[in-house]
This record gives C-alpha cells, structure tokens and sequence, in this order.
C-alpha cells in the first residue's frame, strides 16, 4: 500500500455526483409512476440535501467509520483493519486521471436533469440509464483504485453518448443543432480515447513500479 495525499474535497464532490446519480434514478421512477414530473423547486431541494449529506459525511463521518463513500474509494482511501488509510496506487501526481474521471462523472451526475423541465423518462430508458450509470460509476471507482480495465467502459459510455447525440438530431431540419450534435459526438468520442491514454499511461507507470519492486521488468 501506497501513501498519498488525503483528498477529502476531491472526495466530497465526487459524492455529490453519485449521490445525485441514485437519487435521480428514483425521482425518475416516482415520476414515471405518478405521471407527474416534480417541479423544478424540487430540483434545488434534492440539489442542496446531496450537497449537505456530502459534507457533513466528509466533515463528520468518514473518519469514525471504517467503511468508504464511492467518493473515497475513487481518490484512492483504503480501509485495512478498521483504519482508513489515504493511498495512491499509481504513485504520481493524479491531476491528469482526476480530470479524466470527473469529466465523466459530472456529466453521468447531471443525467435526470430533463426530469425538471417536465420530461418524464419510459421504464425501458430508466432501466437502461441505471445500468449504464452504474457500470459507469463502478468504473470510476476502480480506476481511482487502479484497476485500468474500467477505462473501456468509460469509452463505451462516450460512445453512446455521441450516439444518441446525432440520433436525436436527425428528426430536426436545424442545421445549426445537427451540426452542433455531430460536434459534440466527435467531443465524446474524443475524450473516450484520450481517458483511455491517460489511464492506460497511469497503470503502465503502476505496473513498471509494481514490476521492479518484485525484480521484473515490464
């Protein structure tokens, strides 16, 4: 186990968005029951209880447990024998992988926010959001944790989003907005690649250290 710098802002935040990414999932579907959308008061409520519950845990709780939030765990706190412990798995300065992972996660925690300007979201798309936003959240997590692998999910995510950007543009005759929607599809694919250079350069620089401790070579 590596030591690293404590990093209980990054961590907090990170909360916020997995927070907001379960709790909009079960808005969607109250919503979806109900047929009515809740009002975008509401949207400012749920907003300010995710923001507390983030820092009062932070503030608060996440040293008198032994268990770690996502937000944690993604910034690389590790619980051995009951004592929690700050790590960084790839042993450099993370700026580049943090950036790579909250790009992602921001956009995945702002994903119900049609719920309030009156869109109500069919069983089929919640369920399949669910999904996605949890393999993408899992993802996340073990990447912060070094576990490289999950970078290809983060593609595949992008990649459906640059998907259902254009297929969502072609029932409209605005130039303007199909040309802004094949921008931003190649945005997304773009970022997908270069999270996964980015990660793919942290974990090689992990496995070469990991590799020399035990005498190899990588």
């Amino acid at each position: 186990m590596y030591s690293g710098k404590p990093q209980p802002i990054l961590s907090a935040i990170a909360n916020v968005y997995f927070l907001a990414m379960a709790l909009g999932a079960v808005v969607a579907l109250g919503a979806r029951i109900t047929s009515q959308p809740p009002p975008l008061l509401f949207s400012f409520l749920l907003f300010s209880l995710v923001l507390l519950t983030s820092i009062l845990y932070q503030a608060l709780v996440a040293d008198r447990v032994s268990w770690n939030s996502p937000g944690e765990c993604m910034c690389g706190r590790r619980s051995v024998d009951g004592r929690k412990f700050w790590t960084n798995p790839y042993r450099r300065n993370r700026w580049a992988l943090f950036l790579v992972l909250f790009v992602p996660l921001t956009n995945a925690g702002n994903s119900w926010d049609n719920l309030y300007t009156g869109e109500l979201f069919p069983l089929a798309q919640i369920a399949f959001k669910v999904l996605l936003l949890l393999i993408l959240s899992l993802s996340i997590v073990g990447i912060g944790a070094g576990q490289a692998r999950g970078s290809w999910m983060i593609l595949l995510y992008y990649i459906i989003l640059a998907g259902g950007a254009i297929v969502l543009s072609e029932g409209h005759d605005d130039t303007v907005l199909r040309s802004f929607a094949r921008s931003s599809a190649v945005f997304y694919v773009a970022m997908g690649v270069i999270t996964v250079l980015i990660v793919r350069f942290y974990d090689r620089r992990r496995r070469r250290l990991e590799a020399a401790a035990r005498g190899e070579t990588v």
